[in-house]
């Protein structure tokens, strides 16, 4: 987790810094931060997330430009042909619907995230639905 909080400082988001770390057999094997794709420019370079928007949490009808740090440690995983089926994922923060789901899709086992967030009820029953099944073990790291 101390290694998911470093990746966390290269976040270039305005609005909250995540970092990631996949891990399998103790060996690191690939990490992410939350950020702007490659080769776009970052937000903290723009100084804007998108044109008239400082932060993507000002406006939550414009989409962030930022990719969240679990799909970039998944995407980076995919670009050098790194299997993460098995792997355990460290997250600063708890994972969005929308990245548990792919983290379910890529066969990891276990997620271990440190901080939590609010979120609805709806989304509360809907994470419960997708947990139900077992696929995977998601436990809170409280330091």
């Amino acid at each position: 987790m101390n290694m998911a909080n470093l990746v966390a400082t290269r976040s270039t988001c305005r609005a909250l810094n995540v970092g990631a770390v996949i891990v399998k057999d103790n060996q690191v094997l690939a990490t992410g931060y939350n950020g702007a794709p490659s080769k776009v420019p970052h937000c903290t370079d723009t100084g804007h997330c998108s044109p008239g928007l400082s932060k993507c949490t000002d406006n939550s009808s414009i989409p962030s430009l930022a990719i969240h740090a679990e799909m970039n440690a998944i995407a980076q995983a995919a670009k050098y042909g790194i299997s993460i089926q098995g792997a355990t994922l460290y997250v600063t923060h708890k994972p969005c619907i929308s990245c548990l789901k792919t983290i379910l899709a890529t066969g990891m086992t276990k997620i271990i995230y440190a901080k939590d967030f609010q979120e609805s009820d709806e989304k509360k029953a809907f994470r419960e639905y997708l947990l139900f099944y077992g696929l995977i073990e998601i436990e809170q790291l409280h330091f």
